[in-house]
């Protein structure tokens, strides 16, 4: 068990272990409080933790100037008036220190959106643009200027200019991204991906574009128009809601909307009939791993599963032991052998 050898450390840096102190699923709020209750010796450690995450949800941890002024003062003080205690004590403060430290890499961590931002120059003089990205195994929000909101998945990118909402509400999106556009009958909002171009006035829809030979468009509240823009004769296709639009190669179909195609966003993982590269693909973004596979099965192998809020290794166990495979875990690497 490795939390046994846990330290006040290793408790503030571990995803799960912040997932069950905000309330957690039941698998995380059951296997916790049951180990909380049945290991003292770690319990002082992970309870103090806990408090201190708690902590970080009402107020800031860092200190004032005033503070951290009279917090060095009197720690000099103290090592000039007791010189043969001062070393153990100052040991300590850096000790803490470095738990501080810790605090602030978590808290920016879990708390903010952590963004790649670019300024590109572009052909027209005073216009830059903002490009907003998410690496593997993270998913971000942010609000665009016009109020719009975007959740975007991981390994995802989306670029617009810098006056985004004045004259214009034009983006581009690579990967996957949810939007819930505020209205405004004068500007259209549209986005670009692959070769399609979708406007709307105030919707909310999801795009998916990993590949540009397939992209998916959702439409979850409204009404949008999708244009291919390298084949007039798929311009203007509206898409109603509850309505699903795919292209696959430029061959663009009309499906129903299903929850799996919008399911990411809330945290949960839907496959559905899924090929292993959907499957690993899926779990490499989402995780930021890399899955190598020893002794591929055939191309008709296929999954069905859903997971909320579940670890990688939670994901692995119930995978494997369904389809029978073994697995392990090394850092980034995840190694799948059938």
């Amino acid at each position: 068990m490795k939390y046994n050898s846990y330290t006040i450390e290793d408790f503030l840096a571990d995803p799960e272990f912040i997932d069950w102190v905000r309330g957690g699923n039941k698998e995380q709020v059951y296997f916790f409080d049951k180990w909380m209750a049945s290991d003292p010796i770690n319990k002082r450690d992970a309870q103090l933790a806990r408090e201190i995450l708690i902590g970080m949800e009402e107020k800031s941890l860092l200190p004032a100037q005033e503070e951290y002024d009279e917090v060095l003062t009197n720690t000099l003080q103290f090592q000039s008036n007791h010189p043969e205690r001062g070393r153990f004590f100052i040991m300590s403060v850096w000790r803490w220190a470095a738990v501080i430290a810790v605090i602030a890499i978590v808290t920016f961590a879990v708390k903010e959106t952590i963004w790649t931002t670019r300024e590109l120059d572009t052909d027209i003089a005073g216009v830059g643009y903002e490009i907003k990205a998410t690496p593997k195994g993270q998913r971000s929000e942010l609000i665009l200027p016009d109020g719009s909101k975007v959740i975007l998945n991981a390994e995802s990118e989306i670029r617009y200019a810098k006056d985004f909402g004045t004259h214009a509400r034009e983006l581009e999106l690579k990967g996957e991204a949810f939007f819930d556009v505020r209205h405004d009958d004068k500007i259209p909002f549209i986005v670009k991906s692959g070769t399609l171009r979708t406007q709307a006035l105030g919707t909310s829809f999801n795009i998916e574009v990993f590949n540009n030979s397939v992209i998916s468009i959702s439409l979850a509240s409204g009404r949008i128009v999708v244009t291919d823009i390298d084949r007039n004769k798929h311009k203007g296709m509206v898409l109603e809601q509850g309505e699903k639009l795919i292209s696959r190669q430029g061959v663009i179909t009309k499906e129903n909307l299903d929850y799996a195609d919008i399911a990411w966003k809330d945290g949960v993982i839907v496959f559905q009939n899924s090929s292993l590269d959907k499957v690993t693909s899926t779990l490499e973004r989402w995780y930021g791993v890399n899955i190598t596979i020893v002794n591929r099965p055939d191309a008709h192998w296929r999954y069905t599963g859903t997971f909320e809020k579940s670890s990688l290794q939670r994901v692995m166990e119930r995978m494997s032991y369904a389809e029978d495979f073994d697995f392990v875990i090394a850092g980034d690497s995840v190694e799948l052998k059938f």
